[in-house]
Parts: C-alpha cells; sequence; structure tokens
C-alpha cells in the first residue's frame, strides 16, 4: 500500500504510531532496496531548531512532510 502524501500531515506521534510495522521501499536506478519500520521517533516543537540551530545536521527534521532521516 502507498500512502497518501497527506499521511505525514497529521500530528507526530499519531504518524510515528502508524508508521510502525509499514514496509519502506527506495528505488536508485536499477536498484531496489526495503526494509520494515521498527522503530520512530517524534520531534516536537522543544527541538533544536525551534531554538534557533539550524545547521545542515539538523535540516532534515524540519524539512517537507515525509522527508526521512535514516
Amino acid at each position: 500500500m502507498i500512502l497518501a502524501p497527506g499521511f505525514v500531515a497529521r500530528d507526530t506521534a499519531t504518524v510515528a504510531r502508524e508508521l510502525l510495522g509499514k514496509v519502506l521501499i527506495s528505488t536508485a536506478g536499477d536498484t531496489v532496496t526495503g526494509g520494515r519500520i521498527v522503530e520512530t521517533g517524534v520531534h516536537p516543537g522543544n527541538g533544536h531548531t525551534s531554538q534557533g540551530r539550524t545547521g545542515p545536521r539538523r535540516r532534515t527534521p524540519t524539512g517537507p512532510d515525509g522527508k526521512v532521516k535514516a
């Protein structure tokens, strides 16, 4: 099942719970990889970026909905 783009545009704790057990598949050229999601994390508004710390290491959690940090 492919998740709708709006799936991740909800409460982060709800999305984190519902992602558990889903299978993530990635394609790059002719290479296909995948795996089951067994752990998620929630980054509430009290993280580094809300304190103005927006260096390169911290950009992924504040990216567009659906961005994956692995």
